[in-house]
């Protein structure tokens, strides 16, 4: 299990070690200690050997981040790529070949429009325009780009890995995937096929619980 997030090689790596020492010792110090997901509790309680008091997901600002649809007849995925070198490169350019393809970030994919980095307000109106979003990290604890996209209005497709995994519910406000072979294959099909309505209202309500209120109640409730 460990493995899929901190591969062999790395656990192994003297640095890794002695920063993990020392981030063990470093808890101690440390009344309360809160992750960013269920996901990260599990994980780092492990890594760490450290009793978490909770988790609290980053806030989203739901006020902000909502639905701005726009009269547009422009279909496309978008995906999130900082640069070539991410694990989700050669899947977002199998995908580009199938359906035309937005990217938020500096990679640079054939068939795909690159926008580099863009203006908050820019990125809520692409995020509502959106047929999807594609989540295009493989190691993500929480996920603020699948945040920010329920926020939006809009489902979001991602691996059966880390925060994804609690915050997606399959075939509800998104759909998981267990490879980048799948995950092709289900981005084409729902582009093409498309979905129903109300996965746009479930990905917005999902997003409650993102909210800045919800994210301070729940971190003031576990104070007390």
């Amino acid at each position: 299990f460990l493995d899929r997030y901190y591969p062999y090689s790395l656990l192994l790596k003297r640095r890794f070690v002695t920063q993990l020492i020392r981030h063990q010792k470093s808890v101690m110090n440390y009344d309360y200690l809160f992750a960013n997901s269920q996901f990260t509790r599990s994980i780092m309680s492990f890594i760490l050997n450290a009793n978490f008091t909770n988790y609290v997901y980053p806030p989203v600002d739901t006020e902000f981040f909502k639905p701005v649809i726009k009269n547009s007849e422009e279909n496309y995925v978008l995906a999130m790529l900082r640069n070539n070198t991410e694990p989700m490169y050669q899947a977002v350019q199998r995908i580009a070949r199938a359906v035309p393809v937005k990217i938020v970030g500096n990679a640079r994919v054939e068939g795909a429009v690159t926008l580099g980095r863009i203006p908050e307000q820019e990125l809520v109106e692409l995020y509502s325009n959106a047929r999807l979003t594609i989540g295009s990290s493989m190691q993500e604890y929480f996920g603020y780009s699948t945040a920010e996209s329920f926020a939006c209005g809009t489902p979001v497709l991602a691996f059966n890995l880390g925060g994804a995994a609690e915050m997606i519910d399959n075939n509800k406000n998104g759909w998981l995937v267990e490879t980048q072979d799948e995950m092709i294959h289900r981005v084409t099909e729902i582009f093409n096929r498309g979905y129903e309505e109300g996965m746009r209202e479930n990905a917005r309500k999902s997003s409650e619980k993102f909210s800045i209120p919800a994210s301070t109640e729940k971190f003031l409730d576990a104070l007390q």
